[in-house]
């Protein structure tokens, strides 16, 4: 659905917007999982920061991807 949305879009701004509220949406969602399931809060944390890297990491690499900015 994604590479549907980006390559339809007209403004690239309001794309970019769309692909972070999609991976943030991602992000919430695992984070509520990770919250359920990993029990010691050090371990929680580290997780919940490297998936958030990870997240981001891969929006970027969307966003770059379909030309929504230039480097």
């Amino acid at each position: 659905m994604i590479p549907a949305i980006l390559l339809t879009s007209r403004n690239s701004i309001s794309t970019s917007f769309l692909v972070m509220s999609v991976f943030h949406q991602i992000y919430m969602f695992h984070k509520k999982i990770l919250l359920d399931y990993v029990h010691n809060e050090v371990t929680r944390k580290w997780a919940l920061i490297y998936f958030k890297v990870l997240l981001l990491i891969m929006a970027k690499d969307t966003i770059v991807y379909f030309s929504l900015v230039s480097l």
